[in-house]
């Protein structure tokens, strides 16, 4: 009877310490998922002067809910890479355009995160001449940004009524990497004309945090517009 309830003892105890260990190994799982990044108080007035640029899309209250979430530690899901690279986080997006005050016009989109954070890419600035059937562009801005990284070029390129559109070059490229560093920075055109539907296409490319990140640009049908790879 004793060598029974022994055994029984020693079979409780195995389970037991077999559950503690589990539950710990989870613990240290949902720790190890847990990301935390933290801002100094200089990056963070530095992300909240970014997101004032765009005020037209982003209110203060967002502005205001969006940095407390980096005061506490917390990642957006807008620079969490590897929830993205899971495509476990899809964004919305949302087109817009307005004009400024130099009559220049910026369009682009807005892609917004389940947590609320934002990325936008747009294509503004610069300047134009028409003429009958065709715009000439100089100085035009390609960005993405997110507020904490960033990547812009500018371009000139060329729109044709009837033909192909054209970007004839690209140039004063700008990183900021927040609190990383970059490599690898190119700015390219790859495809210098439209042809047969399919657009120009010029890019800038480098590598951050252990990730290939993209700023493009694309001309085509008489428009221009960006997209990025973060």
């Amino acid at each position: 009877m004793k060598s029974l309830v022994s055994t029984i003892l020693s079979i409780c105890l195995v389970l037991t310490l077999s559950i503690d260990s589990v539950g710990a190994q989870s613990s240290n799982i949902e720790k190890d998922e847990v990301k935390v990044q933290k801002f100094t108080e200089n990056e963070l007035k530095k992300i909240e002067q970014e997101m004032e640029k765009w005020s037209k899309l982003i209110d203060e209250n967002k502005r205001y809910e969006l940095l407390d979430k980096l005061r506490n530690g917390e990642v957006w899901d807008s620079i969490n890479h590897e929830k993205k690279m899971k495509s476990l986080v899809q964004p919305e997006e949302k087109k817009f355009e307005f004009t400024e005050a130099d009559g220049s016009v910026t369009a682009g989109t807005m892609f917004t995160y389940p947590d609320g954070s934002i990325t936008i890419t747009s294509v503004s600035g610069g300047t134009s001449t028409c003429g009958t059937g065709y715009c000439n562009y100089k100085g035009r801005k390609v960005l993405e940004t997110d507020f904490t990284q960033s990547g812009e070029f500018k371009a000139n390129y060329t729109t044709v009524q009837d033909d192909d559109d054209y970007i004839s070059k690209v140039y004063d490229y700008v990183i900021v990497a927040g609190n990383d560093s970059y490599s690898d920075a190119e700015l390219s055109i790859d495809t210098k004309y439209e042809s047969y539907g399919d657009p120009a296409y010029a890019y800038l490319r480098w590598q951050a945090s252990g990730y290939t990140h993209y700023v493009k640009l694309y001309v085509g049908d008489d428009i221009a517009w960006s997209e990025a790879e973060f």
